[in-house]
């Protein structure tokens, strides 16, 4: 799932709560961190590996984990060789792949295939901006409103359309009113 939308908006306590409530394992990401395997920083691999520690070393149960990336609109935001590698290889985590896990006791093959993958972010380029009216289209009011333009999503943003249309499903998160 990926969910665009403004901060504040209750994106990443929406998927906490559902972790807790369906009761999945569940890791949060904070992608600006994130960095291909070999490379100093947090790791998909490493992330993987936190879940099967999380499920007490059982991988059946970490691979129907609950994983969430925040501020995952930040990586299509930097145009670095590193974040365009880490882009190829969010493609194979994402349409379910495997990913070799080494660690000194015991080495797993990780399958994302049944993850549960979440993608936050504010994409703020992706909201159309419109001026609501009152009465007669007479008075605007000063607040503008966003709408959610996908079409944006794949004209304003660093992520091919490859990567974006291999996530199903894309939920828009609007700022709460009064």
């Amino acid at each position: 799932i990926l969910i665009p939308g403004p901060t504040g908006t209750g994106k990443t306590a929406t998927f906490k709560v559902a972790s807790e409530y369906l009761n999945l394992p569940f890791a949060f990401v904070n992608t600006i961190n994130l960095v291909p395997q070999g490379i100093k920083g947090t790791s998909l691999e490493d992330v993987l590996y936190s879940l099967i520690v999380m499920c007490n070393g059982d991988l059946n149960k970490a691979q129907k984990a609950m994983v969430v990336f925040d501020e995952f609109d930040k990586i299509g935001n930097v145009g670095t060789d590193i974040k365009e590698d880490l882009k190829q290889i969010m493609l194979k985590f994402i349409e379910g792949g495997e990913f070799q896990i080494d660690r000194q006791q015991k080495d797993y093959t990780f399958d994302t295939f049944m993850l549960s993958k979440v993608f936050l972010g504010a994409f703020s380029d992706v909201f159309t901006a419109s001026k609501k009216s009152i009465g007669f289209a007479s008075t605007e009011v000063a607040k503008t409103t966003g709408t959610f333009d996908i079409q944006k999503l794949y004209e304003s943003t660093a992520f091919s359309r490859e990567l974006i249309t291999r996530i199903p499903h894309i939920i828009p998160y609007y700022e709460l009113s009064n």
